[in-house]
């Protein structure tokens, strides 16, 4: 698997799920003074990163809580992944005339449709979207035939302010995660974060899909 690839994703949750699961991450930030979970941040935190200064034990116990969260019953995981040669083959096929030329903005634009139309038997649904800069309010962005959404559209708001985001997020990259060091990972070259995120993907089973079909369905799925 190339490691240079974009992954967009969402954690579908039952509704009666939610309250109970934002208690319990805000409740364990709050004990902690810990500040948005945001995966990469909690992984490897960068200089300027408020994780910086938290212990590497807390960092674990946050990912390894967000991540259980995810995976409990009930919840399940769709998502998009392309990598960087894939993207140029659909443009060129195209002859750049559907695809943008950036290849996450591409992926984000195969994603949500696809995510729209996903979600349709289970409506009706509310669908969360990380906004792509923070705002001091949600929003809400219609969408084509998005009439089994509330609202007919995607909710926009910061992740800061959403439980349920951090923990899709946490989800998120630890499919990213394996894609990128599954060979290391096979090998047995893991850390605690590796470990987490590979129990994640063996609890979640089969309720981890490809929203472009059987091709992608394996590589979340770890032996």
């Amino acid at each position: 698997m190339l490691p240079c690839i974009h992954l967009m994703g969402a954690l579908v949750m039952p509704s009666d799920h939610y309250a109970a699961m934002r208690d319990e991450l805000e409740g364990f930030r709050a004990a902690c003074g810990l500040p948005e979970i945001h995966a990469t941040e909690v992984v490897t935190p960068g200089t300027r990163s408020k994780w910086r200064q938290v212990e590497r034990h807390v960092r674990e116990e946050a990912f390894a809580l967000a991540c259980g969260i995810a995976a409990r019953p009930g919840n399940q995981i769709a998502y998009v992944h392309v990598s960087k040669s894939q993207y140029a083959d659909m443009r060129c096929d195209s002859r750049g005339k559907r695809f943008p030329q950036r290849h996450k903005s591409g992926v984000k634009l195969v994603f949500t449709p696809l995510l729209v139309e996903h979600l349709e038997p289970m409506g009706p649904a509310v669908l969360v979207m990380d906004r792509d800069k923070p705002g001091s309010a949600p929003t809400l962005t219609p969408m084509p035939r998005a009439g089994h959404l509330v609202g007919g559209g995607a909710v926009r708001a910061d992740s800061a302010a959403v439980a349920g985001l951090q923990v899709a997020d946490a989800a998120l990259y630890s499919i990213g995660r394996y894609i990128r060091r599954r060979d290391g990972i096979v090998a047995d070259m893991t850390d605690v974060f590796d470990r987490i995120a590979m129990e994640m993907l063996v609890a979640m089973g089969g309720r981890i899909h490809s929203l472009l079909g059987n091709g992608g369905k394996d590589v979340a799925r770890p032996s």
